[in-house]
């Protein structure tokens, strides 16, 4: 008995036709002059259905860079997708986003705890406008936002978050020790050349400073070269006093290159002995780890 043909299920053939759409609309773009396609382009913001979603032009206006920034000035005063306005030219960043600085310094200051006002903050902090950033604390109702801001660009904000936290003020150190939770405030990879303030991060008095450096030691944006001072910096750091330093050293000290293995292991031992838990356990796992692949 002859099979029946295969079909394709109707969720297939949704995801197709979606896909067809999207790359006529995209090619219907494309003919359109640069400032008419970035307008076209913002006006998807807060739609999700159809052949380009938000999402979807915020990727697509920040892959044109300066090009998009007048149709994002002319909208970031939108009440309810300003936001994203703001949002977009933070992600296009320094040099591409310059022209948008003094609406930026404008939403960031004067304008209340909204998110356009938080990205506007991140849009300053990625323009490496940093000492602007800092200055906002002054007003107490910013600190949140600048501690999100200073995280989202670590390590070379680290500086300024130190001397934030020397302050000893409380409305100011609670925001930033919950913006620099490792998994959280981190919104773009860390600069290639920011390696020596990684490092610099990791020597802070400030310990949540050094939790938010470990993690960033071995991060793939920076050059292979740095590869031996980052792990002689994980090994001094599996001793520090915080004990969530160490935790975080030893997970950091599981993810070493080949090469590193037998350093990483010599490192981990002690660690396994330590007298916090949480850090025996990560640093047992982690040897347990350097182990089966060396």
């Amino acid at each position: 008995m002859k099979k029946p043909a295969p079909t394709s299920s109707p969720r297939a053939g949704s995801r197709a036709a979606l896909a067809l759409a999207e790359t006529t609309e995209d090619q219907r773009l494309t003919t359109l002059p640069t400032d008419a396609r970035a307008r076209a382009l913002v006006a998807r913001f807060g739609v999700f259905e159809g052949p380009i979603t938000s999402e979807a032009a915020v990727k697509r206006l920040v892959a044109m860079g300066a090009a998009a920034v007048p149709a994002l000035l002319a909208h970031l005063d939108d009440p309810s997708t300003g936001w994203q306005a703001a949002f977009t030219l933070a992600h296009i960043g320094a040099p591409g986003a310059a022209e948008a600085t003094p609406a930026l310094r404008f939403h960031a200051s004067h304008q209340p705890d909204t998110p356009a006002s938080m990205w506007s903050t991140q849009g300053l902090a990625r323009l490496g406008l940093l000492d602007e950033v800092a200055a906002l604390l002054d007003a107490p109702s910013k600190a949140h936002h600048v501690a999100i801001a200073l995280a989202a660009v670590t390590p070379v904000s680290f500086p300024w978050i130190e001397r934030a936290l020397d302050r000893g003020d409380p409305e100011i150190d609670a925001p930033m020790a919950s913006a620099l939770v490792p998994g959280r405030g981190r919104f773009f990879d860390p600069a290639p050349d920011g390696f020596a303030a990684a490092v610099g991060g990791c020597r802070s008095p400030h310990a949540i400073v050094r939790m938010a450096a470990v993690l960033l030691l071995m991060s793939p944006a920076y050059p292979k070269a740095t590869r031996p001072l980052a792990l002689a910096e994980l090994q001094r750091l599996a001793t520090d006093a915080s004990s969530e330093v160490r935790r975080l050293t030893a997970l950091s000290l599981g993810r070493v290159g080949k090469a590193a293995v037998p350093a990483a292991l010599a490192a981990l031992a002690p660690m396994r002995d330590d007298p916090v838990e949480n850090v025996r356990s990560s640093a047992r796992s982690s040897y347990a780890k350097l182990s089966g692949a060396s």
